[in-house]
């Protein structure tokens, strides 16, 4: 049997607590475009050269280096 026993000995039942409200989803204004900070200019360099590590996600910086791994590329 499962539960505890009260002061009396009698066995008490747990209770389950409330269910909790999902919060409310945010809004998107799709109207209103990208952010500022994603502008066209921004967003994408086509001058960039990723790393000649294929396991590596980094890109090639200016000092001819990966910015993750740091192989020459």
């Amino acid at each position: 049997m499962c539960g505890t026993l009260g002061s009396g000995g009698a066995a008490v039942t747990p209770v389950a607590s409330p269910p909790v409200a999902p919060s409310p989803e945010p809004e998107i204004n799709v109207e209103a475009g990208p952010p500022a900070a994603f502008s066209a200019e921004s967003a994408f360099d086509p001058d960039r050269r990723l790393c000649p590590d294929d396991a590596c996600i980094g890109v090639i910086g200016i000092n001819n280096k990966c910015g993750v791994c740091g192989r020459q590329g």
